[in-house]
């Protein structure tokens, strides 16, 4: 369930159901409401979704609002790309 529920707000930015933006902002915190029973259930899963797909999360900025030195993504392709790539390999993980 947890799983499933992680899963699918990262399937609803893929199929364009929601924007990069909202996607970005609202994974985080969907994640951290899951995040302690999927340490529990699957570790590698709620590590990769903690060390991938947040931090591409956080990367992500395409008007550079905060201007910081942190490496970030500004292309919406590109993030696109990053979170398919790391749903894929969390797929593996189930």
């Amino acid at each position: 369930m947890n799983i499933t529920t992680v899963m699918k707000k990262i399937e609803s930015y893929l199929d364009g159901s929601i924007s990069a933006e909202d996607f970005s902002y609202d994974f985080p915190v969907t994640y951290s409401f899951y995040c302690h029973n999927l340490d529990k259930e699957n570790p590698a899963f709620s590590e990769l979704m903690e060390k991938r797909v947040k931090a591409l999360c956080r990367a992500y900025d395409p008007f550079d609002y905060y201007n910081m030195k942190e490496e970030k993504i500004f292309s919406e392709e590109d993030f696109r790309r990053a979170v398919a790539e790391a749903y894929e390999e969390a797929k593996k993980l189930i």
